[in-house]
Order: structure tokens, then sequence, then C-alpha cells
């Protein structure tokens, strides 16, 4: 009975979703010795092929994990299981990707398992911070309220429009009034410069404002608010530095000098 090693794979095709962002397992398949001698140093490792989908060439950053990815002896009749894990880096596009596992001996040749995964669409977004707090906007006065950080964490271009409500028109959001638009590329930020303009006439009140950001380009508009308290209320003069001297003089025989700074933000 001459020898006769044969090398077999179970299943030869793995298929899983495997989102943007996050490590998942594909799948597991088992390594056969079928024959009547054992399997002499069986490695197990990706074929990389330049064609349109390959994972190595078009997911480049993603990580293939095969635990056990080799054994050096495996005994006639005997088998092992490896487990084939990936972790598909933030942004990659969604898409089908695929590649084949090259299980191999060096006594009875190879086999191949083909790895299938799909990379979902994400389309998710941040937005810091969601509340400004009390900003005091005096009546003929301007200033700088802060940025608005609105992040695409997903894997497709976004599109955004930008509104601002309940404000009496003192908020500006990029310094213009009107519905700011802008696009985000996967994975890219963009810091939303918001001031405030108030004129002398405006409504001296408090304004529970708010500048809301809409994700309008998945067809299913998201939207996210930021809160801002803006008191247009006018305030007295302010009197800094004061002097006055002598502070000690005799009633009707003596001058006495005051200075002072007295601000306005109006006049």
């Amino acid at each position: 009975v001459s020898s006769n090693p044969i090398l077999e794979v179970s299943p030869n095709y793995i298929f899983n979703t495997t989102p943007h962002d996050k490590k998942t397992t594909v799948g597991n398949f088992t390594t056969i010795s079928a024959g009547n001698d054992g399997l002499i140093s069986i490695n197990m490792a990706l074929i990389p092929q330049d064609q349109v989908g390959n994972l190595v060439f078009y997911c480049p950053a993603c990580t293939v994990t095969i635990i056990p990815s080799s054994s050096g002896y495996l005994s006639a009749g005997s088998n092992i299981t490896s487990t084939v894990d990936i972790q598909v880096p933030a942004g990659q596009p969604p898409g089908n990707y695929w590649s084949y596992i090259n299980v191999s001996s060096t006594n009875a040749g190879e086999k191949y398992v083909l790895m299938n995964i799909s990379v979902p669409p994400n389309n998710s977004w941040t937005i810091f911070p969601e509340d400004f707090g009390t900003v005091i906007a005096l009546p003929n006065t301007n200033g700088t309220i802060g940025f608005i950080n609105v992040t695409n964490t997903g894997n497709l271009k976004l599109s955004f429009e930008t509104y601002r409500s309940n404000d009496n028109g003192v908020l500006r959001v990029e310094n213009i009034t009107y519905p700011y638009l802008f696009e985000l590329e996967r994975q890219v930020r963009k810091d939303l410069y918001v001031s405030w303009v108030s004129p002398i006439d405006v409504s001296q009140q408090i304004w529970n404002a708010t500048v809301t950001v809409i994700e309008v380009s998945s067809g299913f508009p998201i939207s996210k608010t930021v809160n801002i308290t803006l008191d247009t209320r006018d305030i007295p003069p302010i009197i800094n530095n004061v002097s006055i001297n002598p502070l000690q003089f005799e009633y009707g025989y003596e001058n006495v000098s005051i200075q002072a700074n007295v601000t306005d933000n109006i006049a």
C-alpha cells in the first residue's frame, strides 16, 4: 500500500456582511487530511490577484486574520478548523470584495477557499457641540460664538444643508444669512463658524435660537440641532477705572476731580 496523502477543505466558500470600522468573523473552514498518510507543512494565506474587487488590491488596509493559519503535520483522518476574521477600516467604500485563501501542503498540493465579503453603505455623521449655552449679544455689537464640528463618520460622500431659526436674524453660519450648503467626503470633518450680528434696533429679549444641520444626500434626511440662547437685551453703560481726587475736601472751598472710563454699546 503506497503513501497517498490527500488534502481537502470544507466548505470551499465563505461569505459575510462586514461593516466598515469593525472586526467581523467571515466564517470557518476545515482542512482535512483525507488520505492514508499525513499532510506536511500546511499553510493558509490570501492570494493577491489584481482584478476588480480583489480584497488585497481594493481594500489594502483590510486586515485578514486566519487562526490557525499553519500546521506542521496533520495525521491521516485528522482535521483542523480555521476561523477567518477581517478588520475593515473606517471609510472603506461600500461594495463586494473577494479573495481566494490558498490552503497548501508540501506533499499533497493545494486547495482554495473563496472568501466574499460585503461592506454595506453607512451614512453616519456626528455634530459637536449640541449646545453653546447663553451668548450675550448686545444691541449694536457682533462677535464669535464658536465652531460646530460636523464629521462624516461613514463610508459615503454626504451633502448637508444648514439653517438658523428663532434668532431674529442675529445668527450667522459661515458669515452668511441664507441656508448654507456643503459636502463632506467620507471620514472628513468640517468646522462651521458661528457668529452673531445685533443691529442697534434689535428686539431686546432672550431668543432660544437653533442651528439645524440636515444630511440630505441619502434620500432619508436626518437632522441634528445645536441650541444657542441669545440675550439681546441692552445693559447700562459700564464704568471702570474710577479716580476721585481728593477724597477729603471742604465743601464750597475746594475742587474735586473725577475721572472714569465709561463705555456703552450704543452711545
